[in-house]
């Protein structure tokens, strides 16, 4: 019975892309992934995003050579702007590996604007993402809207300062908080691996577990799992199946997310 309920929980997700660097790798698999979610005004900062440089931590399951990373605008009335984002192995608290840093692309531009209810996928970009690791991105915003697209339970901190930082320049925080903002989904070469996607509530969102040790259950599998499959977190705390809770039911959110 428990391994008919995790294949339940769990989805194959292998994508194709048409940019040209991705035309000698053209199927994808996920790396990383998080449900957006409607960002209400006790989940936005204190201080507005706008103009402002977000620094957002999160954890891989698979590595690869060659990634693209999807930023998602869906739940927002306004278009988000974008000035550039860059991603870096990832330190202790906001610090980065600057040698490691490279700015991603859009269309081969480093500003994009994401309209409302829209996502965007980055250009495919060569960068050695390595098994389990620990990823930073860097974002520095234009305008944002008045409800960001977020995921209010990321038991990850971001950190938020008041103006440009490039790589090699110190981040100064001015704001911490414990939720991602516009980030969705990082995808690698799938080279025959897969990934597995798991749908869920506050258990699998990773109530209970410790901010910043990523320590909830989809990140202990994956290091069960060393690094070979894909592994999704696409829980929503308060979540439900039909209907009731919070944020979309599983229903209306299931061919989106998994």
């Amino acid at each position: 019975m428990k391994k008919k309920n995790l294949l339940i929980l769990a989805a194959a997700a292998m994508l194709s892309s048409g940019n040209a660097l991705a035309q000698a790798t053209p199927q994808w698999t996920g790396t990383w992934a998080t449900a957006v979610e409607f960002t209400g005004p006790g989940d936005m900062p204190k201080s507005s995003l706008s103009g402002r440089a977000l620094r957002q931590i999160i954890h891989l399951s698979i590595g690869g050579e060659v990634m693209r990373m999807q930023f998602s605008n869906i739940h927002s009335k306004e278009p988000v702007e974008i000035k550039s984002v860059y991603i870096a192995d990832a330190l202790d608290s906001c610090d980065i590996n600057a040698s490691t840093a490279r700015y991603l692309l859009f269309d081969g531009k480093k500003q994009v604007t994401i309209a409302a209810g829209q996502s965007i996928m980055s250009d495919a970009a060569r960068y050695a993402l390595k098994p389990l690791q620990r990823l930073s991105i860097t974002i520095e915003y234009g305008n944002v809207p008045q409800n960001a697209t977020s995921h209010r339970g990321s038991r990850t901190t971001s950190y938020i300062t008041t103006s440009t930082v490039k790589p090699k320049q110190r981040f100064q925080a001015t704001e911490k908080l414990a939720h991602w903002y516009n980030i969705a989904a990082i995808d690698v070469p799938a080279e025959g691996r897969m990934a597995i996607a798991a749908l869920g509530n506050s258990i699998t969102d990773g109530r209970g577990s410790t901010t910043d040790l990523q320590n909830r259950w989809p990140d202990m599998m994956s290091a069960a799992l060393q690094g070979n499959i894909g592994v999704l977190n696409l829980g929503i705390g308060g979540n439900c199946v039909v209907k009731g809770g919070l944020s979309e039911p599983a229903l209306k959110r299931f061919d989106r997310d998994i």
